[in-house]
């Protein structure tokens, strides 16, 4: 795929292979180590809060994202890189005790994104299969949103 993209966010300890976030009341670690989806809250120009569910890897303390690269959130995370990831189910919904962690985002290109596909793949299968299939096709139909497939990375920084 041609002109890719992915995104990193800063400070998580990795504890066997799983992003560790410390919780506030003491040392014990969280994970999101078996977790499907992730909701990534980004800020839109005027300060409002968008949030949706998505697809995640988790590779050396950072989390990995695929998207299309003309999504809002690719341009809101271009604008202002402050992010918030929580664990959810597959339409955003975060249970009331999930841990809500905040980060800085920055976009990197070319091998690294390639990486992240590989890995959202070997994690979501036939899925992942099905959605490049979609996506292929609405690039043929000519929808420019999906001309350009992109990676996001987030390393957490702080828990809220």
């Amino acid at each position: 795929m041609k002109g890719r993209i992915g995104l990193i966010l800063a400070g998580a300890a990795v504890v066997g292979g799983a992003v560790a976030l410390m919780r506030r009341e003491g040392d014990r670690p969280l994970t999101i180590d078996g977790a499907r989806y992730l909701r990534l809250t980004t800020n839109q120009s005027d300060g409002t809060e968008v949030s949706r569910p998505v697809w995640f890897v988790e590779r050396d303390g950072v989390i990995e994202i695929t998207t299309p690269e003309r999504t809002g959130k690719v341009a809101q995370i271009a604008a202002d890189p402050r992010v918030e990831v929580a664990p959810c189910d597959m339409r955003g919904k975060v249970d009331e005790d999930a841990e809500h962690v905040t980060g800085v985002a920055r976009i990197v290109r070319d091998e690294d994104s390639d990486e992240i596909f590989a890995a959202i793949r070997a994690k979501y299968g036939w899925q992942a299969r099905i959605a490049e299939q979609v996506y292929g096709a609405r690039r043929r139909a000519g929808n420019e949103m999906f001309e350009t497939s992109v990676g996001l990375r987030i390393v957490p920084t702080e828990r809220l």
